[in-house]
This record gives C-alpha cells, structure tokens and sequence, in this order.
C-alpha cells in the first residue's frame, strides 16, 4: 500500500489518515510495520537520519530484520546513486566510511543467505571500499545471480557501476541500456527508475534533450514523486524553455524531496531569481539555509541579491 501511494505522490495524505486511525495506540506501542513504512517514505524522500532511525526500530522485529537491515544498508551505500553525479561528488574517505557501516549491519544477516538482494548489497560494500582488488571479488557476486537470472535489473546495475568503477564507460552503458530494454518488474522498480535517471542524465550531458526528456517521463509515469526525474526536467526546461517552466520542475523536484536536496533548493531559487519572483526566491533560499546553513553560494549570489531587488 506504501508503495502505491508513494508511485500516486499521495503518501502524505496516507500517513496523515493513518495515524489518525491509529490514535493513542500507535504512541503507546509502536507498530514496527508502520515504523518500516515511514522508513521508506523518509528513505525515498531523502530525510536519511529519519529513515535509519525507522528502520533500526524494526530491526527488533523478527518479521522486518531483514527486511529492515537491507534498507539501511542501502542508505549507507547508496547503490541505485552510484552512477550518478551526486554520487561521485563524495569524497573517497566518506564511501569508505559508509561501506564499513554497511558492511557490520549486513553481516548481521546471515553470510548464508542467498537472495540477489543480500549478494547485490553485498558486492556493492566491495566496490564502496575503493579498493582495485575488491573489485573483481564484486563482479563475481554480480555474476552469481546473472547466472541464475540473466535478466535481474539490480544485479546487471551493480555490474554497471563495476564497470563505471574501472573507468569503462562504455560497457557500463551498455548494461544500464540492456537494463533500458527489459520489461519493467515492480519488485525490482528501484533498480529501473536509476538505469532511466543514469540514461536521462548521461543524455541530457550529450545534448539528447528529447531522449533525456522522454525517459524521465517514464520514470514519472510510474513514481509521480520521483524528485530525480523533475530535477532533470527542470534542467532541460532551463536548457530550451524558460526559467518558469524550470521553477515549476524544480518546484516538484523540491516539494517531493522534502526540501532534503539543498542542490535542488539552489537550483529552484536561481530560476525563480531569473524568472523576477524575488519574493519566493528568497523564501527557497531561507528554507535551504535553515537545513543547510553552510550550503555554499546562495546566501551571497542569490539571497541577498534578491533581498536588494526587492527593496523599494
């Protein structure tokens, strides 16, 4: 149910009904599928901390351990970013230190354990490590469930980002695209929505602005609160329409990310500052402020150079 509301960006409206029902005894004796819920709807809206917090609750569950285990697993590691550009702006010690994380939870989960998921996770704590060596030992992993599903999105995913790992562009590529070709399986929708973004991002990059378009409506088409794809739509509005066309994407980009994404923030108040709505400019650059008050730049080069324009 969680996941439908989410794909329908009706999520807010089902907690909101949901605790309402559960009243007193929700806050009495916390439901650890209602926390695993609220897990994945603060995962998928970017607020980590609260999504770790959720998800260790459950963690004392017998039913959600695993469950609950691979999904903070995945926030440490980040997989389905690992081929994108925000990903790559981490430093090296950072993914270390996350992979190392990732690594003591996971093993928690029995090292017998054969589902794709656990060894996909498992090779992608290989390749955050940023160790050469390890990384032919994370190829393996991927092989292992290619070899029993030739056609599993996250596993052929996790071989891309080998590939990205060793500077091998272009047979990185060609598995997100074989990905591209594959019929969509909801129980693998993650590992789809990243192949689209990588393609949309790496299209947009080389100027295929109807390509990158029409994959990102692909990706809202199945999840309307997908904050990557309006990001990348209000870029190309930037690119070939005008700042009020971006500031609507990346006002969508910006409300289903929770206002999680400063980059996002950034991005909506220099359009908005283009489009001459100071006003809300300044009120998008006070609400990246109040999460991200080091955030660079926009203080000085679009805050308060709005503040002035607005002045009498």
């Amino acid at each position: 149910m969680t996941d439908t509301f989410l794909l329908q960006s009706q999520i807010d409206f089902f907690f909101e009904n949901a605790e309402r029902a559960l009243g007193g005894a929700q806050r009495a004796r916390p439901n650890p599928g209602f926390a695993f819920a609220k897990g994945l709807v603060a995962k998928s809206n970017r607020n980590w901390d609260q999504a770790l917090e959720y998800f260790n609750r459950c963690r004392q569950d017998p039913f959600f351990f695993v469950e609950a285990t691979y999904e903070m697993t995945e926030i440490y590691l980040a997989p389905f970013s690992f081929m994108t550009k925000k990903f790559s702006t981490l430093d090296a010690n950072t993914k270390k230190q996350r992979a190392i994380a990732a690594e003591q939870i996971l093993r928690e989960v029995s090292d017998q354990r054969i589902e794709p998921r656990h060894t996909i996770l498992s090779a992608y704590c290989l390749m955050s490590l940023g160790e050469a060596k390890l990384l032919d030992q994370a190829f393996e992993l991927c092989a292992q469930v290619i070899s029993r599903d030739a056609d599993n999105a996250p596993a052929l995913l996790a071989t891309a980002a080998c590939f990205d790992l060793q500077k091998l562009g272009a047979k990185a590529k060609a598995q997100v695209k074989r990905i591209q070709k594959l019929p969509r399986r909801a129980d693998e929708a993650e590992a789809f929505e990243s192949a689209w973004l990588v393609l949309a991002e790496q299209a947009f990059d080389a100027g295929k602005v109807d390509v990158a378009q029409d994959l990102c409506q692909k990706c809202l088409r199945f999840n309307k609160s997908c904050s990557e794809a309006w990001e990348i739509m209000g870029m190309i509005c930037e690119r070939e329409t005008t700042s009020i066309d971006a500031a609507e994407c990346y006002e969508n980009a910006w409300r289903h990310c929770k206002q999680n994404d400063p980059g996002v923030g950034f991005k909506l108040a220099f359009v908005l500052f283009k489009a001459r709505s100071m006003v809300q400019c300044v009120d998008v650059c006070r609400a990246v402020l109040q999460k991200f008050p080091e955030y660079p730049k926009i203080k000085k080069d679009i805050m308060k150079k709005a503040q002035m324009a607005i002045k009498p």
